[in-house]
């Protein structure tokens, strides 16, 4: 037990400048770990382990993945001479959650973002060269989204509906959801069951 505690002991004192920083690098760290079993973040996940470990190591430059253990520290300032563990009010929800869960869910969310940029953005040096332009007319490699697109946007789904539909797009199920945005299962069903209302109403255009 000790071992898994190993680091973790400042997330029991109270938020101070002095701890602030080394809070904020934890709190990324538990939520890129939380992630990579579901966005594939590994990689970024290393990045950030090492930043933390060689951060003060002259002439070493941080990646990116430390903007997020940042954004955490920032977040973590609004709440000075407070414990992690003490609540704090969603400004969205008007729902209460720790002030840890609450900088979790933010990170979460922010690395939910991204993963989507990602995941219909590609790199020209990622390409395939049976992918590159002018090579095969004949022959459809990418996957073509604009049937999807124009049913989305008939759709007309608002944000929590969209996440959802997004979400099992991507194979991430009730359970999974409900983990990610802090929200309860019943309001993950919801939110696919108003979607599913709104597609019906105008399947028979399509």
């Amino acid at each position: 037990m000790e071992k898994v505690r190993k680091g973790y002991e400042i997330l029991d004192e109270k938020i101070s400048p002095d701890n602030v920083m080394r809070m904020g690098e934890l709190l990324a760290l538990s939520a890129l770990k939380f992630m990579c079993g579901h966005k594939m973040l590994h990689r970024m996940y290393a990045n950030l382990a090492r930043d933390i470990d060689y951060k003060d190591l002259n002439g070493y430059v941080l990646t990116d993945s430390y903007d997020l253990a940042q954004e955490a520290a920032l977040f973590l300032c609004g709440y000075m001479g407070k414990s992690v563990f003490d609540t704090c009010i969603d400004p969205k929800s008007g729902k209460v959650y720790a002030i840890r869960r609450m900088c979790s869910k933010i990170l979460c969310h922010k690395l939910y973002e991204e993963w989507k940029i990602k995941r219909y953005t590609e790199s020209a040096e990622d390409l395939y060269r049976s992918k590159e332009p002018f090579t095969d007319f004949e022959q459809k490699q990418e996957t073509d989204y604009t049937k999807y697109d124009e049913i989305m946007e008939k759709l007309n789904l608002n944000k929590g509906e969209k996440e959802t539909i997004e979400c099992y797009m991507a194979g991430i199920g009730f359970t999974e959801q409900a983990k990610l945005f802090a929200l309860n299962l019943s309001t993950i069903w919801r939110r696919r069951k108003s979607a599913q209302i709104k597609y019906m109403a105008i399947a028979e255009t399509l």
